[in-house]
């Protein structure tokens, strides 16, 4: 049995056990010489082959002229419904050879499940939301820096690809907004939550913002900006970056601590 003897790709199979390609079920008639080329090609799809490695293998070494190397390349193509332009099978590397450039049925599945594998391992993190600010004695611009700072902070926190973070039309909820924090973060299933109050002072505002662990309770992290209204809304997007340099060391290290403190799931771990 050979190993590996029927590779598919998109409608074909290429059985190398039968020495036969099909289409849809159906036998392509190739020339053996076309056929070997199609194997070769397939066997070393992760790399491009020379023309002399081609000559070599197909032909024996024997000296054959570029013209018959091109018309075995052209019935190829013909049999995969291929062409120079298109170049969906075979790609052309002028002044080389050539390489098999379509994707294996096998190769194609391994990656999707790898795919979901790696989103299955970032969905088993805890979650992140940014919730509304509390927005006492504030004026419009106030409102206005407070929505703008919540919605930076989600695009940061979520470039950062550690932790899944929730988006900016879930956590804003309104269905959610008469709950304190805690229970709005709780009712959504968010591990880590993000929130704070915006206050509009006599020439200035100040932000409190705020890290907190749902499930314990605890305060992680908090700071307090107190700027003039124009230069919070100019420095919106610096203060946001600043902001989640500052956060993420602080998930972090929570989130080492609270798998520290994980009971071993082996007694003799």
């Amino acid at each position: 049995m050979i190993a590996d003897s029927v590779f598919r790709f998109d409608a074909f199979e290429l059985d190398l056990a039968k020495r036969e390609l099909r289409c849809d079920g159906n036998a392509v008639p190739v020339e053996p010489q076309v056929f070997a080329l199609l194997q070769l090609l397939v066997e070393n799809r992760d790399r491009a082959v020379s023309k002399d490695e081609i000559i070599e293998r197909v032909w024996g070494g024997r000296i054959v002229s570029d013209s018959a190397l091109s018309s075995r390349i052209k019935s190829l193509r013909q049999a995969l419904g291929d062409d120079g332009d298109a170049q969906k099978y075979l790609q052309t590397l002028r002044g080389f050879g050539f390489r098999f450039v379509g994707v294996i049925a096998e190769e194609a599945a391994a990656s999707s499940a790898a795919l979901s594998a790696r989103i299955a391992q970032v969905m088993a993190r805890p979650l992140i939301a940014v919730f509304p600010f509390d927005q006492a004695i504030a004026g419009e611009e106030e409102v206005y820096f407070a929505e703008g700072i919540a919605d930076s902070l989600i695009a940061e926190l979520s470039a950062w690809r550690w932790f899944p973070v929730l988006s900016r039309n879930t956590s804003f909820d309104p269905r959610l907004a008469g709950l304190p924090l805690p229970a709005r973060a709780a009712e959504l299933g968010v591990r880590y939550a993000v929130g704070g109050r915006i206050t509009g002072l006599s020439d200035a505002a100040r932000l409190t913002i705020e890290l907190c662990d749902v499930e314990t309770g605890v305060q992680l992290w908090s700071t307090v900006i107190e700027r003039d209204r124009m230069a919070l809304l100019a420095l919106q997007g610096e203060i946001a970056r600043d902001l989640v340099r500052r956060i993420t060391p602080e998930l972090d290290a929570a989130e080492r601590r609270r798998i520290l403190r994980q009971p071993p799931r082996d007694e003799s771990a």
